[in-house]
């Protein structure tokens, strides 16, 4: 939604913004974060994988790229879930709804702003 916070990436070519909720969740709570992956076996059946992103304890130093680290960790393993099975992520092209971002993410990691 327009107005929140939230944590942009470079994904699948492009930058793209990601919400930084499941970061807060995780650390208010002091619990881990897992990954769910799921593939289509055949019609009805499907498999899942849990993966640990991230476990306690987490850095409370309120660094905002500190906070970034889970996110990023998500935005990795979705993209490569993506890239293993295509056919099951025809969903995935409404993820840029956002048409541009604030900032572009140089090879450095760093953010710079965007030229016109």
């Amino acid at each position: 939604m327009k107005g929140e916070e939230k944590h942009w990436t470079h994904f699948l070519n492009q930058d793209t913004a990601f919400f930084v909720g499941a970061d807060k969740i995780a650390r208010i709570l002091d619990a881990p974060v897992l990954f769910v992956s799921m593939r289509r076996e055949r019609k009805g059946f499907y498999s899942a994988r849990l993966s640990l992103l991230a476990s306690p304890p987490y850095d409370r130093t309120g660094d905002r790229d500190a906070g970034a680290e889970i996110i990023e960790r998500y935005a990795r393993a979705l993209e490569e879930e993506i890239r293993r099975s295509p056919a099951d992520w025809l969903w995935i092209e409404r993820k840029w709804k956002y048409p541009e971002a604030p900032l572009r993410l140089t090879p450095a990691g760093r953010f710079t702003a965007k030229e016109k």
